[in-house]
């Protein structure tokens, strides 16, 4: 009877030395591998910036075999705030890792990190207002100003970046293109255009606009189309009195241009592209040119011929050059009837 009597004392001990000694293994210190990632700001963050803003580290721990298990890993991003001034500093992640109120509210403290110190540099922000430019609208034209609003950003960037902005630097308004191909001639359109930095500062994370995106309003006047002809007949005009008097020729080898660009609105590019408008090079020579027998000449103008009576002068390009070809000529004078 007595050792039953006493079974439930032996199960309460065993279970309390069971539990003591889990206990006692989960407050074993140990030692553990993390990799940290790490973020740098000050007690001002609205005013100053630090470089970099983060990094990521290997980091070796200490602390019980539970508290090991519930330290933070690199999903978890540890900020760190800097007492420090501006300029360059050589951060002790060591130190400030074992001041972080996570790390201690974890019950784990950091015995080393590599690399064992971060070099950074604390700025102050500054902000700046700039110009935005009007955006490039291809080859629209447009009826009016091309209103943007606001027609000023602010930038706010690092103070050791101002010089880069230069006096009366500007942004650029970027219009996406696809937006142009849906306009249609006489409607009024707000689009809203990405603001784009200068190139000296378009790569650097620290630099931000406000706002990042502007409207732009304008009046579509036309739309801009081309077309390449494979040949442009070249044809001479001048003063009717002088016909009588001499014969201009076209040299052999300038009577057709060949591979002309042609840039017009795009109702009328359609009618040149389906062959019932006609485009010619036309060269205009003077009585005085022709007195003189001049050899060549640059194209005056290309004309379009609508209909019989009405026509209307379009850009053209050859080789992707806007210049006037020269035409090449033969002079002459022609034979008096004796």
């Amino acid at each position: 009877m007595g050792s039953r009597s006493q079974l439930p004392t032996y199960l309460i001990v065993t279970v309390v030395a069971v539990l003591i000694w889990l206990w006692a293994a989960g407050e074993t210190r140990e030692t553990g591998e993390r990799t940290f990632h790490v973020q740098f700001t000050t007690q001002f963050p609205a005013d100053h910036i630090v470089t970099p803003s983060e990094t990521t580290i290997s980091v070796e721990i200490e602390g019980s075999r539970s508290a090991l298990r519930s330290a933070p890993a690199m999903g978890s991003p540890i900020v760190l705030t800097l007492d420090a001034g501006l300029g360059d500093h050589a951060v002790d992640l060591v130190q400030l890792l074992n001041d972080h109120p996570e790390l201690r509210d974890a019950r784990v403290s950091v015995i080393s990190t590599d690399p064992p110190s971060q070099e950074v540099t604390i700025d102050k922000l500054v902000s700046a207002t700039v110009r935005v430019e009007v955006p490039d609208l291809g080859r629209l034209q447009t009826d009016g100003a091309i209103l943007i609003d606001p027609s000023q950003v602010t930038v706010r960037l690092p103070r050791r970046l101002l010089g880069r902005l230069g006096a009366g630097v500007s942004v650029k308004a970027l219009v996406d293109p696809a937006q142009l191909g849906r306009l249609n001639p006489g409607e009024p359109a707000r689009l809203t255009a990405r603001v784009e930095l200068p190139e000296s500062l378009a790569t650097q994370a620290s630099v931000r606009v406000t706002p990042a995106a502007v409207t732009v309003s304008f009046t579509v006047r036309s739309n801009i189309k081309e077309v390449t002809l494979p040949t442009v007949p070249v044809h001479i005009m001048g003063p009717w009195k002088d016909h009588e008097e001499y014969i201009v020729e076209v040299a052999e080898a300038d009577r057709f241009l060949e591979n002309v660009t042609i840039t017009a609105d795009a109702a009328l590019i359609d009618r040149i592209a389906a062959g019932d408008v006609k485009v010619f090079a036309l060269v205009h020579i003077s009585s005085t040119e022709k007195e003189q027998g001049i050899e060549a000449k640059p194209v005056t103008c290309f004309l379009a011929l609508i209909s019989e009576g009405e026509s209307t002068t379009v850009t053209a390009e050859l080789d992707g050059s806007s210049q006037p070809p020269l035409i090449h000529l033969r002079i002459s004078e022609r034979a008096r009837p004796q």
